[in-house]
């Protein structure tokens, strides 16, 4: 046995192709688990004094592991399939695979900081918040490579003395955008102007249900109720979880209107999905308001029901929100109205 951990490099000549000398490279060494002589194959020359300056560290300092040859399509398959929840599921392995053709890593073990790094760059003019998000996932797959033996390093971690990784982006805190009466009145005026009953239905509703542009485009007859207890199930929801939301008068008789006018087309707003973004950048600038999304009008009907003092938990449960804390996060805000009327409820 020896006294001090060495590592041997051997280089082997293979057959030549395509008239280029080519070369095989193992790193022989002495386990200290197995008392016995192993090797490691490295395919790259340019890894090569890389892997063996860090087995070498590694066998010092008594931290070296087996690691498990794996190829990154198989991880992704072997992690994916530990993973509890279909959602969560599927987009850790549509970010691991992205991952993947982008970067063309052979296997977890093979994946360093450059990689990610260059990962990040060609995500250019993607939202931060979705940066991030994927980021998250790779580093948890990283992670869980660590535990199996199929990594000895995570590059997406935290490095020594920072409190989070460089990768990460900071992101900018989220203004809740929410609509005045008169900037609902001016687009309600203008998708009436400009494309008629369907498309300020569309509007009135997301303003009086909540409902995400995705929800009521997808709403079909059969879950819409207009008579005893009047009410919507949205079914193509971002939970995956059916909500029920209760239709208050004015809405039941808009949909009333529209229902002979859409039966054919299955749904109140079927059909909408090809020209909706183009045309609600025509409202927003007939209007005036150049800065409001779709999705603003969900925004803006939780900031009335909290500003109406509906307790948050049936706020939450009519938004179809996972928990209160996406509740109070996003949806509350304080206007100079709400100042006003605070201070005029003290007393004396």
């Amino acid at each position: 046995m020896q006294d001090e951990p060495r590592v041997w490099l051997r280089k082997r000549k293979l057959k030549a192709r395509g008239g280029r000398e080519r070369y095989a490279f193992d790193l022989r060494y002495y386990c200290p688990d197995t008392h016995k002589m192993k090797s490691r194959k490295v395919r790259d020359p340019k890894r090569v004094q890389g892997e063996r300056l860090q087995l070498e560290k590694e066998l010092s300092a008594g931290t070296h592991r087996d690691i498990t040859n794996i190829s990154w399509d198989a991880f992704v398959s072997d992690h994916v399939s530990k993973i509890s929840g279909k959602r969560n599921a599927e987009e850790a392995s549509r970010t691991l695979r992205e991952f993947g053709e982008m970067m063309k890593p052979r296997g977890p073990r093979y994946v360093t900081f450059s990689m990610v790094e260059g990962y990040v760059a060609k995500m250019d003019g993607i939202a931060t918040a979705t940066v991030n998000k994927k980021l998250r996932y790779l580093r948890a797959a990283m992670n869980r490579a660590i535990l199996r033996d199929y990594a000895t390093n995570n590059p997406v971690a935290v490095l020594q003395g920072q409190t989070k990784s460089p990768l990460f982006q900071t992101e900018e805190r989220k203004v809740v955008r929410v609509l005045t009466d008169a900037e609902e009145a001016a687009i309600l005026d203008a998708c009436k102007t400009l494309y008629g009953t369907r498309m300020w239905s569309l509007v009135y509703a997301a303003l009086r249900t909540g409902g995400r542009r995705g929800e009521l485009l997808a709403l079909d007859w059969n879950h819409v109720h207009l008579d005893d207890e009047p009410r919507v199930h949205f079914t193509n929801t971002k939970s995956h979880q059916d909500r029920m939301v209760p239709l208050n008068a004015d809405v039941v008789d808009v949909m009333r209107r529209l229902q002979p006018m859409t039966l054919r087309e299955g749904g109140p707003f079927m059909g909408m999905s090809d020209n909706i973004s183009r045309q609600w950048g025509r409202v927003r600038r007939h209007a005036g308001v150049e800065d409001v999304s779709i999705h603003d009008m969900r925004r803006t009907y939780v900031t009335r029901l909290i500003r109406a003092n509906v307790p948050l938990p049936t706020v939450q449960k009519l938004a179809g929100h996972s928990n209160v804390t996406t509740t109070m996060k996003y949806y509350t805000q304080v206007n100079d109205q709400d100042l006003r009327e605070g201070q005029a409820k003290l007393i004396g």
